[in-house]
Parts: structure tokens; sequence; C-alpha cells
């Protein structure tokens, strides 16, 4: 006996042996050989050899059926396939019923897949009928009505049972997955936190094949699973909607994450990312890009693209200037650059007309704010908390469309007068500042209802608060001088004012 399969298979190649020895000797080499990456070897020379006959067939049905290691399995399913065509589907489909390892059972399917007859497309439809326990604990209705299977195309049932062979894969190893099921597809699913479970699954090592699988999914959740890399095959999920990928270790994103067209929230925040493709304007639907703490330091110029960009929050990253790109956002309502290292804020900040909600916060190297806030569009939030304010700018009382306003941890000593024109502020925000004392005008702000003064000097409080009719929480912890609750707040606590002392 020879020792290697290239050597028997030379022999044969020179007709040194004939067709049945070559066979017999490899047939003997896979089934004693202890080497698997030889095994494997001379199981490509029984595929090149091609002759299909009954002892092959036979050899390769025992291999699939009582073979343990996997490998094998899916090499001689593989070359069954090839060998016998649909002759092959039984002893196939007999695997795919007993085997219980998830790429064993995708393997297999995928095969009977390329077969595409009548006779596989009916044992199909018996195997999804057999299963019906298995669908009733999924949760999934569809396959549980006798009609649905019997009108399904050929790559309809192949489809939908990879999603089913997957989805109780995970249910086995995910015991509260949350998922949601359409028409016999998984279409939201979530596989958060996993890296933090004990015996948890390998999400890392399946990644590719669950993308490729899960097809049709509208809502994916993958937070806080230690991802290093997407694969590129991200772009299978073509009817993708929600991706959520927050706390994981991504450094850059493959370009194909760009052709998931359909998207719409995209959120990335809290890992470790320097750049975003420069074909990211392919996201024609994003309405919602959360940045926030990464390394960022630039966007692309094609960000400026994406016409249905709505939130753009990029707190926490290492901008030293607004990127150019998003003066281009025209529907651009909500945008976050606090926790960055700003120095100016650009005069085309005023184009943004639909902006409501702008984040400045924690840029102490912020040079023009006086001058920036003249060129404000109509904000309803102003975030401008630890900015290094001595002096609030008196055009801050110009944007009388403000309804909350945060400036905590500045050094304020005072409150300009323009204030008093602020009608529309619900929220104040003051805290770890250094007031000594409110102005009497501060009554005048009828719709203010969460004033929070926590953390500075104040001795008493203007009698005219009484006038404060919609206020609800009023903080004034942390005021050492101010030992007790005035008097003239009695009948505002009586309606329902929340007071902290």
């Amino acid at each position: 006996m020879e020792k290697s399969p290239e050597k028997i298979y030379q022999k044969f190649k020179t007709k040194k042996i004939d067709e049945n020895t070559a066979k017999t000797h490899l047939f003997y080499y896979i089934e004693n050989s202890k080497i698997l990456e030889k095994r494997l070897r001379g199981l490509k020379f029984i595929q090149k050899i091609e002759s299909g006959d009954k002892a092959t067939y036979h050899f390769l049905e025992n291999l699939i059926i009582c073979e343990q290691n996997n490998e094998i399995k899916l090499s001689a399913a593989q070359i069954l396939k090839d060998l016998y065509q649909h002759k092959a589907i039984e002893p196939l489909l007999w695997v795919f019923i007993h085997g219980d390892s998830l790429e064993l059972k995708n393997s297999i399917i995928s095969y009977v897949e390329e077969l595409r007859s009548e006779k596989a497309k009916s044992i199909l439809i018996n195997i999804t009928r057999e299963n019906k326990e298995i669908y009733s604990q999924l949760g999934i209705d569809y396959f549980l009505e006798a009609d649905n299977t019997v009108e399904q195309n050929y790559q309809d049932i192949v489809n939908r049972l990879k999603n089913i062979i997957f989805l109780s894969y995970l249910k086995n190893k995910i015991p509260n997955l949350e998922y949601k099921i359409r028409d016999g597809y998984v279409v939201e699913i979530s596989l958060s936190h996993l890296s933090k479970k004990a015996n948890s699954w390998n999400l890392i090592k399946y990644l590719s094949l669950f993308l490729k699988t899960f097809s049709r999914l509208n809502l994916l959740k993958l937070k806080n699973n230690k991802i290093n890399a997407l694969p590129p095959s991200i772009n299978n999920l073509q009817d993708l909607r929600v991706l959520n990928l927050k706390h994981n270790n991504l450094k850059q994103l493959p370009s194909s994450i760009c052709k998931l067209e359909t998207l719409e929230i995209l959120k990335l925040n809290y890992n470790s990312l320097k750049e975003l493709p420069e074909e990211i304007d392919g996201l024609k639907l994003l309405n919602s890009l959360i940045l926030r703490h990464n390394s960022l330091s630039n966007l692309p110029n094609n960000l400026g693209f994406i016409p249905s960009l709505k939130n753009l929050d990029c707190h926490g990253n290492y901008f030293t200037k607004f990127p150019k790109s998003i003066k281009k956002l025209k529907k651009i309502e909500n945008l976050d650059f606090g926790l960055n290292r700003l120095i100016k804020i650009p005069k085309w900040i005023n184009k943004l007309k639909k902006l409501v909600s702008l984040g400045l916060g924690g840029n102490a190297t912020l040079q023009n704010i006086d001058e920036a806030i003249q060129n404000f569009p109509p904000l309803k939030i102003l975030d401008l908390h630890n900015n290094d304010i001595q002096v609030l700018p008196v055009s801050l009382g110009d944007i009388q469309s403000l309804e909350r306003l945060i400036l905590n941890n500045n050094q304020i000593r005072s409150l300009p007068n323009s204030f008093k024109q602020l009608n529309c502020l619900k929220v104040l925000n003051l805290r770890w500042n250094n007031l000594k004392a409110l102005p009497r005008w501060i009554g005048e702000l009828m719709s203010l209802e969460i004033l929070d003064l926590w953390g500075n000097d104040l001795s008493s409080l203007p009698s005219s608060m009484e006038a404060l009719k919609n206020l609800k929480v009023l903080n004034l912890k942390l005021n050492k001088k101010l030992t007790k609750i005035p008097k003239f707040l009695t009948s505002l606590r009586e309606e329902g004012l929340e007071v902290i002392l």
C-alpha cells in the first residue's frame, strides 16, 4: 500500500494500477489514516477519478453517515453531490436531519440548493412539515400553514430553512434571544453583550455565516461583543434599516457597508474608528449616524451628499474644526460635537436652517463663542457645558426659540438681561457655576420646567420665582449659604414642584 494519496493517484494516471485498485487503496487510506489533511487529499483524488460507480457512491454515503469528523463529512457530501447529483439528495438530507453541527446543516442545505429539482423541493417541503414543533417553539406561524410551503419557489424554501436552522441553533445557545419573524424570515435580532456571558455563543467565529443566512434582517443589534472587524459580507443585508454596533473594538469599516441602501440608523459609538469609508454617501436613506466616543478627527467629503441625514453625533472624538462636509447637510437637525478640541465655530453654521439641537460642551479651546452665537439658526437645544465661560454672551437671549440651555460646569457669575427674552425655555442647567444671586426677571421665564442650580454660591432666591407656575424641578443642592426653602415657593410645592436642597 502506497504511503500517500498523491502516489496512489499518480500510479492510476500512469496506468500502473487500474481504477478499481486505485479506489480501493484510496478508500482504505481515507478510512485508516490518522492525519486529517491526508484524508481530505484522498477524497479530492476520489473526485478526480470521477468514476461515479456504485462502490464510490456507497463509500461516500457511508462516510457522511458514520464519520465523526465534520470536515471529512462535508468534503464527502460535496463530492457525492458533484458526482451523483440528484441521487445524492436522500443521503444528504439524512445527514441534515441527524447532524448536530450548524456548519454541517447549513452546508448540506447549500449543496441541496445547487441541485434544484422537484424531488429536492418535495423532500425540503416534507422536512418543513415534519418540524412543526420547532416552528411552534420559535413562534413561526408561516410554516405551520400547509399551503405556504407548497406555493414557495425552491430558493425561498432553502432560504427560509437556513433561517430556521440558524435560529434554532441560536435559541439553544442563547435562551433569552430576542428576535422577530415575518413570513418565515428572521427580520429583527439582538445579539448584544455576548462577550460578557459565560459559555456564550462565539459570535465573531460565525459572523460571516450569520450575515449570509439572515439576509432579510431589518434590525440588527451587535453591541458590546468585542468585534474587531466586520466582514465584507455585511452588504448581504439589503433590507437592513437599523444597525447597532456600539461598544465594540472596530478600528475601521469595510467599504461594503456603504452598499446598505436601506439603512436608516447606524450606531457606532464607543469604538476605535479613526476614519469612515469615503463611499459613505452610498447610504442614501441614512437618518442617524452616531459616532460618539471614537478616534475621529475628520469626516469624508462625501458625507455631505447623504440627503436624508438628520442626526450626527460626533461627541467625544478628536476634531479640531468642523468638517466642511457638514455644511452640505441641508436636513441636519441634531448636531453634537461636544468633548472635542474645537477652536472655532464656522460662520456657515447659520446655513443649517433646520438645525434645532447643537452640542458644543467640553470644548474649552473654543475661541469665538460670542461671535458665533450671532450666526446660530433658531435652535431649540444648545449645550455649552464645561467651556470655561465666565461671561455669557448677550446674544444668547436672541435665540428665542431655545427650550433647553445647558451651561453647567463653567465659571458664570451672572445672567444677562437678554435672557428674559427666552420665553420658550423649559430647561436651564446652571449647575457648578459661580452664581451668587438670580435676577428678579427669572420669574418671567414662564415656560421653565427644570431649573438646576446645584453647586453655586446662592444665599437667597428672588420672590419673583413664585410666578413660575410650570416649574417642576428646582435643584438647589450644595448652595451652602442657602439653608432652607423660601416660603414663597410653598404654593408651587403644593402643586407638585420638587425642590432639592
